[in-house]
C-alpha cells in the first residue's frame, strides 16, 4: 500500500501525480530501513532529490494549507510561483484547479477554465481525463452555485421591489397624509381666519353699535339740552316755550300744549313764524299761540280733541288753519281777532263754535259750518268784513246774539226752520238779499 509523501494520500496503482495534492510522485514509497542495496541507493537518490526539491515541495505543502485553512488567495498566490518556477510540473496546475474548485464563488470558472486550457498544453491532451472527475464536481457546484445565487438574487429582487413598494407606498400614504393634514391645517387656519374676521367685525359692528348708541345717546342729551333750552316740558305737557325760533317743530311725547305756551306777553317777544305740533297732542290749551304777532301757519295733528279759548287769538298775520275731525270742542276765541285769516278747515265732529271765535277775522270770505254743529255763540263770526257766503246745517238749533255783526258783504243766509236765532244776530248785513226762516 502506497501513500502520497506530501499529503498522506492513499495511492492505488502507480500514478505519477498526487490526485488529492497534485504532488509529483518519483517512483514507489521508502522501504524501512534495513533493506537491499537497491532500495539504499533509491533512499539516498530520494535524499538527493529532497535536498533538491525541498524548497518545491514546501511551498508546494504550504500552498496545500493555505487552500485546507480557505486562505484562497495566498493558494493561489503560491501556485502561480510554483508554476512560474516549474511550468511543466502538474502540480502547481492542479493545485489551482483545486483552490479554484474550492472558491468557485470567487472566481466563477474564469481562472479554473485557464488553468485546465494551460494544463492541457503541458501534459497534452490525453491528460485531461485526469481532472474529468474534479471538474465535474467543480462544474455542478459551480451551476448549483450559480443557480442558487440567481434564485437567491431573484428572491432578493423581489423582496427588493416589495420593499421599494412598500417604501413607495409608504411614502404615498405618509406623502396623502401630509397633504391631508396640510390640507387641514390650511382649512383650520382658513377657518381660524374667518372666525378672527368674523370677530374682528363682529367687535367693529359692536363699536359702531356703541359709537352710534353713543352718539345717539349725546345726541339726545344735546337735544335734550337745547329742547330744555327751548322748552319747559314736564310729564308730557308743554309749558312754555323759550327759544327763538322762526320754525318750530314740538318734540315728541308731548301730549298737551298748557295754557299761554308760545303766548308772546307771557314768554316774552319771539320769532315765531310757524309750529308743527306732534302726533300725540291730545289739548291746545288757552291761549296757547295768543299775540304770536308772525306766526303764519300751524299743523294740528290728528288726535287733538280740543282747542281751547282763545288759542290762536291775536294772530294777526296767520292765514289758513286746518282743523282735524278729531276736534270736537271749540272754544270762545280761538281765532279772536286773526286779520288774515283766510280759510279754515272746520272738523266734522264739532258740534259747537264758542263765542267770538272768529271774530275779527277781517279776511275771511267763507266758511262752511259742519251738519253737526248745533249752536253758534255770541260774536262768533262777527266783524268778518268779507265773510260773503254761510252755509249753515240743517240741524242748527241755535245762533248767538251780534253772531254775524259787522259782516258787511254777506249777502246769503240759509237758516233752519227751527233754528233759535238771537237778537241782532245779523246787524250791518245790508247785502243780505234774502233770508229763509
Amino acid at each position: 500500500m502506497k501513500f502520497c509523501p506530501e499529503c498522506g494520500y492513499k495511492l492505488t496503482g502507480t500514478p505519477k501525480f498526487c490526485p488529492e495534492c497534485g504532488a509529483k510522485l518519483q517512483g514507489e514509497s521508502a522501504s524501512p530501513a534495513g533493506g537491499t542495496d537497491w532500495e539504499a541507493e533509491l533512499a539516498d537518490i530520494g535524499e538527493k532529490l529532497d535536498e533538491q526539491i525541498g524548497e518545491y515541495e514546501n511551498k508546494l505543502a504550504l500552498a496545500k494549507s493555505y487552500v485546507l485553512r480557505e486562505k484562497y488567495a495566498e493558494a493561489e498566490k503560491a501556485y502561480e510561483e510554483l508554476i512560474e518556477k516549474n511550468p511543466q510540473d502538474m502540480a502547481g496546475y492542479i493545485g489551482l484547479i483545486c483552490t479554484a474548485t474550492r472558491n468557485y464563488t470567487k472566481y466563477e470558472g474564469g481562472e479554473i477554465d485557464k488553468a485546465i486550457r494551460i494544463a492541457q498544453r503541458v501534459a497534452g491532451n490525453a491528460r485531461a481525463e485526469d481532472f474529468d472527475e474534479e471538474y465535474e464536481k467543480y462544474a455542478a457546484r459551480r451551476k448549483k452555485y450559480f443557480e442558487d445565487k440567481e434564485a437567491a438574487e431573484a428572491v432578493r429582487q423581489k423582496q427588493e421591489e416589495e420593499r421599494k413598494k412598500r417604501e413607495r407606498e409608504a411614502a404615498e400614504r405618509a406623502a396623502a397624509e401630509r397633504k391631508r393634514q396640510e390640507e387641514l391645517a390650511r382649512l383650520a387656519q382658513e377657518a381660524a381666519l374667518k372666525r378672527e374676521r368674523e370677530e374682528a367685525e363682529k367687535r367693529r359692528k359692536e363699536e359702531e353699535k356703541q359709537r352710534r348708541l353713543e352718539e345717539a345717546a349725546r345726541e339726545e342729551r344735546e337735544r335734550a339740552r337745547k329742547l330744555a333750552e327751548k322748552f319747559d316740558i314736564r310729564g308730557g305737557v308743554l309749558y312754555k316755550y323759550k327759544g327763538y325760533d322762526g320754525d318750530v317743530i314740538v318734540p315728541d311725547g308731548v301730549k298737551e300744549i298748557a295754557d299761554r305756551a308760545f303766548c308772546e306777553p307771557f314768554t316774552g317777544p319771539n320769532r315765531l313764524r310757524s309750529v308743527v305740533l306732534p302726533a300725540g297732542v291730545k289739548r291746545i290749551g288757552v291761549a296757547a299761540f295768543s299775540e304770536c304777532k308772525l306766526l303764519v301757519s300751524v299743523a294740528i295733528p290728528d288726535g287733538v280733541t280740543e282747542i281751547a279759548d282763545g288759542a290762536f287769538g291775536q294772530c294777526k298775520k296767520l292765514e289758513r288753519v286746518h282743523i282735524p275731525d278729531s276736534v270736537t270742542k271749540l272754544g270762545e276765541k280761538v281765532f279772536y281777532n286773526c286779520g288774515n285769516l283766510t280759510a279754515v278747515d272746520m272738523p266734522s265732529r264739532l258740534s259747537e263754535i264758542g263765542a267770538l271765535t272768529f271774530c275779527g277775522c277781517e279776511r275771511l270770505a267763507g266758511i262752511r259750518i259742519p251738519s253737526g254743529v248745533k249752536r253758534i255763540g255770541q260774536s262768533a263770526f262777527s266783524g268778518c268784513k268779507n265773510l260773503t257766503d254761510v252755509s249753515l246745517p240743517e240741524g242748527l238749533t241755535e245762533i248767538g246774539e251780534w253772531a254775524f255783526s259787522g259782516c258787511e258783504n254777506l249777502r246769503h243766509v240759509a237758516l233752519p226752520r227751527r233754528c233759535q236765532v238771537g237778537e241782532y244776530a245779523f246787524p250791518d248785513c245790508c247785502k243780505v238779499k234774502k233770508k229763509l226762516f
